[in-house]
């Protein structure tokens, strides 16, 4: 009793002493501000964040849209809050900038679905390797302004067509990650025609010289990214990160968001590089 005595007048005296307390009005714009740093990589929290009013609702509704990932494969990292109805697209497909379509069951109409009505979008990965034979992807691809692919570059074209990258997609790719394996130089000699282009990726396993020629050929890229450790190459710009199957998506998502991701990574690494080795202590 005598305990209790003690705690309830300390409560009480926290109770008044908060409802003293007078906090500064702040700017509507910092306000608003502020809920969008908190709704930022916080898709699960966005819908909350939307209820508390209409100003905070149009600040943060555009991230919650902002990046969509489709998938019906199981990745270990495949996050949660990032997959909006699908029958409501047309209400929001005007705020999506970033896109992963990922496992083959998806269907060709999705897809399609998605690149005809997200005009904004900068960012595609396409991780799908058996669309229809008879129907190229490319041509809807050409009336975006993406920045930045992920794909497998067979799904791209028509069967028996060569790879040609002189098609508006890649005259405006900065970012390239090439999803086949095993291509030869003869298959990536466009690549040396994309001024823009500056960062890539390609997967092994490499074809002999291909790593050579790409370096020797492109003198625009400032990062070539190789999935898997190859020989040797007396080249700043070569960066082997090999990422495991559970670190797929998160890495993209890193990018997206403009966290680390491996982009940034083998960049870092080339400045280290770039600036030598230190003074010795």
């Amino acid at each position: 009793m005598h305990q209790l005595s003690v705690v309830e007048p300390q409560r009480r005296n926290v109770a008044n002493l908060a409802s003293t307390i007078s906090y500064p009005d702040l700017p509507l714009e910092l306000e608003l501000l502020i809920f969008q740093q908190a709704a930022e990589g916080q898709q699960s929290f966005i819908l909350t964040l939307m209820r508390v009013s209409r100003n905070v609702k149009a600040r943060v509704e555009p991230i919650l849209y902002r990046t969509i990932i489709r998938s019906r494969v199981a990745y270990p990292d495949l996050p949660r809050g990032y997959d909006p109805p699908l029958e409501r697209l047309s209400t929001y497909c005007h705020l999506v900038q970033n896109l992963l379509i990922a496992s083959d069951d998806v269907g060709y109409e999705l897809i399609c679905a998605h690149l005809t009505t997200c005009k904004n979008l900068v960012n595609v990965v396409i991780w799908c390797e058996d669309l229809p034979q008879e129907i190229s992807i490319l041509p809807l691809l050409d009336d975006l302004h993406i920045t930045r692919l992920s794909c497998v570059l067979s799904v791209l074209y028509l069967p028996g067509r060569p790879f040609e990258f002189s098609s508006p997609l890649f005259k405006r790719l900065v970012h390239l990650d090439i999803r086949d394996d095993g291509l030869t130089w003869d298959e990536l000699k466009g690549l040396k025609d994309l001024s823009n282009l500056t960062h890539l990726a390609i997967l092994p396993p490499y074809r002999l010289g291909v790593v050579d020629s790409i370096a020797e050929n492109c003198p625009q890229l400032r990062v070539l990214v190789l999935k898997e450790r190859y020989w040797w190459y007396d080249d700043y710009r070569v960066v082997h990160i090999s990422l495991s199957y559970g670190c797929y998506i998160s890495d993209w998502l890193a990018q997206c968001e403009g966290r680390s991701c491996s982009w940034v990574v083998a960049e870092n690494t080339i400045k280290e590089r770039l600036r030598g080795p230190g003074p010795l202590t």
